[in-house]
């Protein structure tokens, strides 16, 4: 399951208090397997140390808020993009499609879009999660690691160029190439 998360709060979400450049602020979300979204709270430092971890699966890491430039306005006609083929995947929750978003989260990470967070391990499944931040908006995206085999990666590689084509997932062509994609 990939879930598309909602920035980094400004605020505590246990005191209130307002996080400043450079503060550390825990993040957890809470999930349930079977739902397409989850809870996000962001924890200052002294509350964290105080908090009672919610009940339920919980994924959480830590991470230095930065103060963010202010957004850009989005542009008329959206660019096709690496990011926005995984948002329309990540909101269509079709498991066959969890190579790609995995492949695309590598994509956006090699060209410093993505920065990985944290690399988590459900204990119980043994299931593998990428955490990743957006280095311009601070949105969090958590992708399942499919622990594709080297036998495997050419086919996927091959299906992620096609999506990027694919009239149905994107609004016009772009020039990635296969070794923009390659792991």
């Amino acid at each position: 399951m990939n879930w598309e998360i909602e920035k980094r709060h400004k605020n505590c979400d246990v005191c209130g208090a307002e996080f400043k450049d450079g503060d550390i602020c825990n993040t957890v979300f809470v999930y349930a397997e079977e739902e397409e979204a989850g809870e996000r709270r962001d924890i200052c430092g002294a509350c964290w140390q105080k908090e009672t971890p919610p009940f339920g699966k919980t994924i959480y890491w830590k991470g230095v808020f930065k103060v963010r430039p202010p957004e850009i306005k989005q542009e008329a006609i959206k660019k096709n993009s690496a990011e926005n083929l995984l948002r329309k995947i990540m909101h269509s929750n079709d498991p066959a499609k969890i190579n790609v978003s995995y492949i695309l989260g590598l994509m956006l990470e090699r060209k410093k879009v993505f920065i990985v967070i944290d690399n988590i391990t459900e204990k119980e499944t043994g299931k593998k999660f990428i955490v990743y931040e957006n280095s311009k908006t601070g949105e969090n995206f958590v992708i399942t690691d499919p622990v594709i085999t080297l036998d495997k990666i050419n086919e996927v590689q091959s299906h992620v160029l096609e999506l990027l084509d694919d009239p149905e997932y994107s609004d016009r062509p772009v020039d990635y190439q296969a070794s923009d994609i390659e792991a």
